[in-house]
C-alpha cells in the first residue's frame, strides 16, 4: 500500500501519520519502500511481526464484535450498520458494505 493510499483511506494528513508511521517502522511492525518506478512513491507493508499483532488484534476484535453482537440481538445488529452505514460521507464508501447486486452484507 502506498502512503497516499493509507491517507485517502484514513482521511488526516501527512503530519498526523508521520510520527504514528515512523514510530512502527522503528519497531519493526512496518517496511517502507521506494516505489519501482517513481522513487519518491512510499510503499508500504507489514513485517512478520507487524502481521502477527495485525492478527491477535484482528481476532480480539472479532471476538468483542461476537459476544456484544450476540448480547444486544439481531435487531439491534442492524440499528448499529444502520447508523454506521449513515456516518460515511460518501457513497462509494458506502458501497465497499454491500454485496455486489446492491443488497447489505
Amino acid at each position: 500500500m502506498t502512503v497516499s493510499a493509507l491517507l485517502d483511506i484514513l482521511q488526516i494528513t501527512k503530519q498526523s501519520l508521520s510520527r504514528v508511521l515512523g514510530q512502527l517502522v522503528r519497531e519493526g511492525y512496518i517496511n517502507q519502500d521506494k516505489g519501482p518506478q517513481d522513487r519518491r512513491q512510499r510503499l508500504l507493508s507489514l513485517t512478520e511481526k507487524g502481521r502477527e499483532m495485525e492478527r491477535q488484534l484482528t481476532a480480539d476484535q472479532r471476538a468483542r464484535f461476537a459476544r456484544a453482537y450476540r448480547a444486544a440481538g439481531a435487531e439491534a445488529v442492524e440499528g448499529f450498520r444502520q447508523v454506521m452505514l449513515g456516518l460515511l460521507s460518501r457513497d462509494e464508501d458506502k458501497g465497499r458494505f454491500n454485496q455486489p447486486d446492491g443488497t447489505p452484507r
